[in-house]
């Protein structure tokens, strides 16, 4: 049987689990389905790809705690400029949203993951040689608008 063990340590982490619209949460602990995640990221496997279900259901997997560290939120505001920013409903909302983020900060956790040694081995390469920069469950893009022609 092959173990593989992840060290998953980070001034801010988060794990999201109910987060639905504007607040968007984090568990105390990673998820299977964001550690997964994290392997496809690694793999260049976009969302929604049969290999993520596959290998939920093939792996085994267990996180320990080493640092339970705290959770924290951080306010962020999102504007529409160029238009209006719709609501769950396709409403249009104001141009400036509030949406509290929950970060766990300062945790340190190891996960293991049990399974077929094939895909343990392709994980384990794809972690050591990236297709997509893997991230401790939030990927904050930064989005700027085009500056202003003179």
């Amino acid at each position: 049987m092959k173990i593989m063990l992840l060290r998953l340590e980070g001034v801010l982490q988060s794990w999201g689990e109910r987060s639905r619209w504007d607040h968007r949460d984090t568990s105390d602990m990673p998820t299977k389905s964001a550690l997964i995640g994290l392997l496809g990221c690694a793999m260049g496997i976009p969302r929604g790809d049969p290999w993520l279900n596959e290998t939920a259901r093939l792996l085994k997997m267990a996180v320990r705690a080493d640092r339970a560290g705290s959770i924290m939120t951080d306010f962020h505001t999102v504007q529409g400029r160029i238009c209006k920013i719709p609501s769950s409903e396709g409403k249009p909302r104001s141009d400036t949203i509030c949406t509290p983020r929950e970060y766990i900060q300062d945790a340190c956790f190891t996960a293991f993951f049990t399974g077929d040694a094939d895909r343990l081995n392709a994980c384990y390469e794809a972690l050591r040689h990236p297709v997509w920069a893997p991230y401790l469950g939030r990927n904050c893009l930064l989005y700027t608008s085009p500056s202003p022609r003179d």
